[in-house]
C-alpha cells in the first residue's frame, strides 16, 4: 500500500498582523517537555528593498539544519502590492514549485477592490477564489464577499463590518451562500475597546435558531499603552463559563517595541510553554494585533488507497471548501463540508507532491507527498 507522508501546519504567526514591524528574521521555537528547553521550530527570513517587503522565506528546523518549506514573493506598482506568489519546496527534486498567486486590484483612490487567487497548471494560472471588497461613502470597509471557482464563480461566504461613531470596528458578521441567497449571520465577532482605543475584548459567537452561542473570547492586556498579554478562552457549555486555553505574553525593549512573544497552553491549573517567537531587526510598536488561527491537518489512505481521508481542525463546525491539487496544478478533488473530515477520491493519485487548500473563515494551505 502506498504511504502518504504529510506535513503538518502548526500555529503560524501572521506577519501581516505586525504590519509596522520591520524584521530581518523571525525565529520560532517549540518547548521540549523532555529537555525542559526551547528548541528551534521555524524561521521567516524577510527581504526588503528600500524598506519595502519583497519576499519571505519560511524554513523549518529538522535535526540539525534549516529546511526550506515555502516562500512568498511580493510585487508592487506605484507603491501598491499587485501580485503575491507562493512557492513550496520539493524535497525530492530540490527545487521550488509554484503553488498559487494572488492578484490585487484597486480603485482610482487606491482602495483595495478585489483579490483574485489563482493556482498554476502547466505554467498557466487559473482562478480558484475571489475576494471582493465594498466600502462606505466615508471609505470604511463594510463588506467582503468570497467566491470559489469550479467551472464558474460561485458565492461562498460574506463578511459584514460595523463601526461606532469613533470609526472603531465593533462587529463582524460571517454568513454563507445557501439556496441561491445569502443566509443569516452564521458567526459573529463583537469587539470592545478601552478609552485609548485599544482593543480589550473580542468574542466570537455562533448563531443557531436565533440564539447566540458563545465560542471563543480573546482578552487583551496593556502595560503603558503597549500590548503585554493576550488570553484566549473557550466557552464551557456544561459549566457555562469561559475556560482559558491559550495565551500570548509579549516583551518589549526599552523603546517600547515588541521583541518577543511566548505562546502558552493551559494545562489544568497551569500555563505550559508551547511556542516562543523572537523578532529581529528594527521593530515598531504593535497596533491592531491579531494572532493567526492555528490549523493542523492529516492525510492518510483508506479503503485500500482508493480514498484520501483529510482530517483538520473545525471545532465550531464552520463550512470549509476543501481542494487537493497536484504539483502540476491539476485539481484532484474538491468538496464542501461543515465536518472536520472529508474523503477525496485518490485512485488517480500517483507519486509526487500534493497541495491542500482549506477555505473557511480563513484560507489555509499545506502540502503532503506520496512516495
Amino acid at each position: 500500500m502506498r504511504t502518504i507522508y504529510i506535513t503538518l501546519i502548526g500555529i503560524i504567526i501572521s506577519i501581516n498582523a505586525f504590519a509596522q514591524i520591520s524584521n530581518d528574521t523571525t525565529y520560532s521555537k517549540e518547548w521540549s517537555n523532555a529537555n525542559q528547553e526551547w528548541i528551534n521550530f521555524d524561521r521567516i527570513i524577510s527581504t526588503y528593498n528600500n524598506n519595502v517587503l519583497v519576499s519571505e522565506l519560511i524554513q523549518v528546523y529538522e535535526y540539525t539544519e534549516w529546511i526550506n518549506y515555502n516562500e512568498r514573493d511580493y510585487y508592487y506598482n506605484n507603491g501598491q502590492l499587485v501580485v503575491e506568489k507562493e512557492k513550496f519546496w520539493d524535497d525530492n527534486h530540490s527545487e521550488w514549485i509554484e503553488n498559487y498567486r494572488k492578484l490585487y486590484d484597486y480603485d482610482v483612490n487606491g482602495k483595495l477592490l478585489t483579490i483574485t487567487h489563482q493556482n498554476i497548471f502547466n505554467g498557466n494560472y487559473f482562478n480558484s477564489q475571489l475576494e471582493t471588497m465594498k466600502y462606505s461613502a466615508d471609505g470604511k470597509l463594510i463588506e467582503k464577499e468570497v467566491q470559489t471557482y469550479d467551472e464558474a464563480w460561485t458565492n461562498f461566504l460574506k463578511y459584514q463590518y460595523y463601526y461606532n461613531a469613533s470609526d472603531l470596528l465593533m462587529e463582524e458578521n460571517l454568513t454563507y451562500w445557501e439556496n441561491d441567497k445569502w443566509g443569516d449571520a452564521a458567526f459573529t465577532v463583537k469587539k470592545s475597546y478601552d478609552n485609548n482605543g485599544n482593543l480589550v475584548e473580542k468574542v466570537k459567537t455562533k448563531n443557531s435558531n436565533n440564539k447566540e452561542i458563545n465560542l471563543v473570547r480573546e482578552e487583551y492586556v496593556y502595560t503603558n499603552n503597549m500590548l503585554s498579554e493576550q488570553i484566549i478562552s473557550e466557552w464551557n457549555k456544561s459549566k457555562k463559563h469561559w475556560t482559558n486555553k491559550n495565551r500570548a505574553v509579549y516583551n518589549s525593549n526599552l523603546n517600547g517595541y515588541v521583541c518577543s512573544m511566548m505562546n502558552q497552553n493551559k494545562d489544568r491549573k497551569n500555563w505550559t510553554n508551547y511556542l516562543f517567537t523572537e523578532f529581529a531587526g528594527s521593530n515598531e510598536p504593535v497596533t491592531g494585533l491579531e494572532l493567526a488561527d492555528g490549523m493542523t491537518f492529516s492525510v492518510y489512505p483508506v479503503n485500500f488507497g482508493k480514498l484520501a481521508r483529510i482530517e483538520f481542525d473545525n471545532p465550531h463546525n464552520e463550512e470549509y471548501f476543501v481542494r487537493v491539487i497536484d504539483e502540476n496544478g491539476n485539481l484532484m478533488g474538491s468538496v464542501s463540508t461543515t465536518d472536520d473530515v472529508v474523503a477525496i477520491d485518490a485512485r488517480k493519485f500517483i507519486k509526487g507532491i500534493y497541495f491542500v487548500e482549506l477555505q473557511g473563515s480563513n484560507l489555509y494551505s499545506g502540502k503532503f507527498s506520496i512516495k
